[in-house]
């Protein structure tokens, strides 16, 4: 309609309908793409983001005690006593408490090789 009209003056060429036209089609397909990789992704906030982490035990569990899960220090139960020190894992939350279990030494670190890392340096950043 733009391209051929009989008004003087009023009319754009094809080139610059095609100009402006292929890179915002351009945009919106890599846009779209980016949102929907975006809806693939695993949850990453709330209880959902917590089940599955590795955690290192601060206070003994037997069976209540509190454990380091990204830097933030939790109420947590356990079905087998844990020590100080050692890595557990988020199996389930209730309210403001996690449920873990124990994790072996050689499995936590083929699984989540920056767990014990990543809280450590959280524990140096938060001067703790």
């Amino acid at each position: 309609m733009l391209i051929n009209t009989r008004l003087p003056g009023a009319s754009i060429t094809l080139w610059t309908a095609l100009s402006v036209t292929l890179p915002l089609a351009l945009i919106t397909v890599f846009l779209l793409r980016l949102v929907l990789r975006t809806h693939q992704l695993q949850v990453a906030t709330g209880s959902a983001g917590l089940i599955g982490e590795v955690g290192m035990v601060e206070q003994p569990l037997a069976p209540r005690g509190k454990i380091i899960v990204h830097g933030e220090l939790w109420d947590a139960t356990s079905a087998a006593p844990a020590q100080p020190g050692g890595l557990v894992r988020v199996t389930g939350v209730d309210g403001m408490t996690l449920r873990v279990e124990p994790v072996a030494e050689e499995s936590a670190s083929s699984q989540s090789k920056a767990g014990p890392a990543t809280i450590a340096t959280d524990e140096k950043n938060q001067g703790g």
